[in-house]
């Protein structure tokens, strides 16, 4: 998969967010729990995710997959593995870049509840 470029305004908001990164106490939850992440979906392919995702499905039209559309979802789950690094992980793409449809909302639901 190619990498997708990002622009200047992207570049920024992904750095801001690197200092939450810093902030978050490491490894506090070490239990066995499950953590639904309803976002841009989760690069999957990334090492740090190869273990720990339980389900996963894509909630917008169209997209029948659950590829991260920005970087967002995936970095939401980095920081959910920091703290809590036994997690499973309940990946729901809801957003197709900029809005959630919803209509949904009932499955999305249905999805982290069971």
């Amino acid at each position: 998969m190619r990498a997708k470029s990002i622009s200047i305004s992207e570049a920024i908001w992904f750095k801001k967010l690197r200092i939450f990164d810093e902030a978050l106490p490491p490894n506090d939850l070490q239990g066995d729990i499950k953590v639904a992440i309803l976002d841009s979906g989760i690069d999957a392919g990334h090492e740090e995710f190869q273990n720990c995702i339980h389900s996963r499905k894509s909630f917008v039209p169209g997209a029948h997959d659950f590829i991260d559309s920005n970087g967002h979802g995936t970095h939401i789950a980095g920081l959910i593995q920091k703290v809590a690094p036994n997690a499973k992980l309940l990946i729901g793409r809801i957003f197709d870049g900029s809005s959630f449809n919803q209509q949904h909302a009932a499955e999305v639901r249905l999805f982290c509840y069971g």
